[in-house]
């Protein structure tokens, strides 16, 4: 298992309701403790979770922002936010990992992965939830 403690200037990908002028980033404030790198891809398929988007591991990407951690003191509320429980995996929703991203190219950043099961959920076809979001 990966050491899972975010470090400043640690690189975080999101790709829904964290993303920047979303619900979860304006809750946050993320603007305080985060700084915007540029958008970003991440490999695998992108599901509607009922209101929520999960990444799983698939064919195609996923459109999301790319942030460089300031101040990592955030990363409990957003474990907390995502239902992610380091200590127990049998409760987590989601697992935050170091994922290699398919763009930028080489680039190593936090992602949150849904664990959740898959089936009768909806494929997000183009992988960019704020997009597939607005139409429903």
């Amino acid at each position: 298992m990966n050491d899972l403690q975010v470090k400043s200037h640690d690189l975080i990908a999101v790709y829904g309701l964290l993303r920047a002028r979303q619900s979860g980033f304006e809750k946050f404030k993320l603007d305080r403790f985060f700084s915007y790198v540029g958008p970003c891809k991440i490999s695998g398929m992108l599901l509607d979770m009922g209101g929520f988007p999960g990444l799983f591991a698939g064919n195609g990407s996923v459109k999301g922002d790319l942030f460089r951690v300031i101040d990592p003191e955030i990363m409990s509320n957003l474990d907390e936010f995502e239902d992610f429980w380091p200590k127990s995996n049998k409760i987590s929703r989601y697992e935050r990992r170091l994922t290699n991203l398919l763009e930028p190219e080489t680039t190593k950043a936090w992602v949150y992965h849904c664990l959740l099961p898959q089936s009768g959920r909806e494929l997000v076809p183009d992988g960019d939830w704020v997009n597939w979001h607005k139409q429903q």
